[in-house]
């Protein structure tokens, strides 16, 4: 006859079952966050290559917002600006006061009725009329004011070297016969006015030849305005011319 206890089963053969359990359970326990987490990566990459593909990454850092020239801009392009006006009148009476440009290379500057040099003496007016109407100061010039002065005084520096360019290339030659020569002799009357040996007497010769020279041009008008710029004519008496 069997005691109650025949049937259980040994102490150690149900605590080494345990641990084999243990031990074969314990390794699957152990992958599953890995495997959730490989799981979870695998799944983001399959949801990322089935979203649309996104363009060329369009930000940028934002522009600058343009700043508003102040008073000091202001003052400093206006200055510029006026600089480059003189520096043309410059130009220009370096043309008037050379008498070989005057007589002989560039007489052309003169006519207006070009409409090369007429584009220029346009420009010209209109340049210094937008800088004595616009003065910088209280009330003065604006800043649009500024920047249609700007855009004259370039207009005329561009339009100046067209007119000079072509008043260099043409010469003599756009004017006839009859004027050409007076053109040459008056050149040369200036140049024995300014010679030391030339008595007063001769002198004043020379003058009313230089007047009858300067009545045969028709193309252009040297004025006796002109000829006092003239370093060779600015300490004689030139009235008789007028």
């Amino acid at each position: 006859m069997r005691s109650g206890h025949d049937g259980a089963r040994p102490r150690w053969i149900r605590v080494s079952g345990a641990v084999l359990l243990l031990a074969f359970v314990l390794p699957f326990l152990v992958r599953i966050p890995v495997l959730l987490l490989a799981v979870g990566v695998l799944g983001a990459c399959v949801i990322a290559t089935m979203l649309p593909e996104r363009t060329e990454r369009t930000e940028r850092a934002a522009p600058a917002p343009r700043r508003l020239p102040d008073g000091a801009d202001l003052a400093q392009r206006w200055l510029d600006a006026q600089t480059a006006l003189m520096q043309l009148d410059d130009e220009w009476l370096s043309f008037v006061t050379d008498p070989e440009s005057l007589f002989l290379t560039r007489p052309l500057l003169l006519d207006r009725a070009d409409p090369v040099i007429g584009e220029y003496h346009r420009a010209w007016d209109a340049a210094k009329t937008a800088a004595a109407r616009h003065p910088l100061g209280e009330g003065g010039m604006t800043a649009v004011d500024l920047t249609r002065l700007e855009r004259r005084v370039t207009a005329a520096w561009d339009a100046w070297l067209r007119a000079d360019a072509r008043a260099r290339a043409v010469g003599l030659d756009n004017f006839r016969s009859g004027e050409r020569v007076a053109l040459r002799r008056s050149r040369k009357i200036i140049a024995l006015m300014d010679d030391p040996a030339t008595t007063p007497a001769f002198r004043d010769e020379l003058l009313t030849a230089l007047r009858r020279a300067l009545d045969q041009l028709e193309t252009i008008r040297i004025s006796t305005h002109d000829l006092r710029r003239i370093p060779e004519l600015m300490t004689m008496d030139l009235r008789e011319l007028e």
